[in-house]
């Protein structure tokens, strides 16, 4: 977040002061003493192996954050997907929990990650609405076609846009169930069914 304005500075310091815990949106602003660490995971990682290249995929990686209660785990994981956002990587905050996200559940892990992905985020009003597959689906398409779900598209960029969402059933992926899905979805919404 390179600039905020005197409104965002407020809601920083109301979620910090309200709950205690770090904004959703914002960290990065408020952040102190893990620079060094931020910036070495942001050079190494979402710059570099993380990032495609030359037309190949990312590489993919897991990191382990552990401390004691107070310690700075939460401000230091949003201040990563706000590095992420920078990026222009999609990312989902999830906390981990014995009763509604056991690590040992996949399918409870893969949907909290489901229902909070986001696409890269630049208005705090918007961090906490826009959340969930669909919503990150919608988003990206729109980001890519600008208006074209949300605006009055031209025929024109609408036929662009949904060639591109049927060219998506081309992308080798793991879940062809939920790439259908996706690109069902995305159709849907370009043609105006709602259902």
């Amino acid at each position: 977040m390179d600039r905020f304005t005197q409104r965002d500075a407020k809601l920083i310091l109301r979620s910090l002061g309200t709950s205690g815990q770090p904004p959703k949106w914002g960290a990065l602003a408020i952040n102190v003493g893990t620079e060094r660490f931020l910036r070495r995971l942001q050079q190494e990682y979402l710059q570099d192996h993380c990032a495609p290249f030359e037309g190949l995929d990312g590489g993919g990686i897991c990191k382990w954050i552990e401390a004691d209660y107070g310690n700075g785990k939460t401000q230091f994981l949003r201040c990563v997907q706000e590095m992420a956002w920078q990026e222009n990587y999609v990312t989902a905050f999830v906390e981990l929990s014995q009763d509604e996200c056991p690590l040992d559940r996949p399918d409870r892990v893969f949907g909290a990650v489901a229902r909070a992905i986001q696409a890269p985020q630049t208005d705090p009003a918007q961090v906490d609405r826009a959340r969930g597959l669909d919503v990150v689906l919608e988003q990206l398409l729109d980001r890519k076609f600008p208006g074209v779900l949300t605006g009055l598209p031209d025929d024109g960029l609408r036929t662009m846009a949904a060639e591109w969402v049927n060219d998506l059933r081309t992308v080798p992926v793991e879940s062809t169930a939920l790439l259908t899905a996706s690109v069902t979805h995305l159709t849907s919404l370009l043609v105006g069914d709602e259902e």
